[in-house]
C-alpha cells in the first residue's frame, strides 16, 4: 500500500510539473524603453506586434527566483502598460531577463545589437 502511495505522489508532482505557470505579464504593453549598458543608447520600441512578441516569450518561458543567482548588469528595460503602470526589468544579451523578481529563461532579441 505504501508503494501504491509513493507511486500516485511521484504521479501528481510530474503532472504538477507540466502545468503551465501563471503568466508574468498579464496587462498590455504599451511601449518599452531600453537603456544599452555599454552604450547608453535609449531604444523605443512601441510597434504591437514587436511588443506582444515580447510578452508571449515572457509568459510561456520558464523562470526561476532570483534569491538564487548573481545577477550581472544588463540593459536596464522599463515596460509601460495601458494602464499608466511601469516596470523596471533588466533584459540580458542572451536573450534572458529579469522581471519581477524572477529570472526569465526567454529568448528575447537582443534589442541593443552587442
Amino acid at each position: 500500500m505504501k508503494r501504491q502511495h509513493a507511486g500516485l505522489g511521484i504521479i501528481i508532482a510530474a503532472l504538477a510539473a507540466c502545468m503551465p505557470t501563471s503568466p508574468i505579464i498579464e496587462k498590455e504593453i504599451e511601449k518599452i524603453d531600453i537603456r544599452c549598458l555599454e552604450t547608453e543608447a535609449l531604444i523605443e520600441i512601441t510597434d504591437p506586434v514587436r511588443l506582444q512578441a515580447v510578452k508571449e516569450e515572457i509568459n510561456s518561458s520558464k523562470r526561476e527566483g532570483t534569491e538564487e543567482f548573481e545577477l550581472a548588469e544588463g540593459h536596464t528595460a522599463i515596460l509601460r502598460f495601458d494602464d499608466g503602470s511601469e516596470w523596471e526589468t533588466t533584459f540580458y544579451p542572451s536573450g534572458h531577463a529579469v522581471i519581477e523578481g524572477y529570472y526569465v529563461r526567454s529568448e528575447l532579441e537582443d534589442f541593443c545589437g552587442e
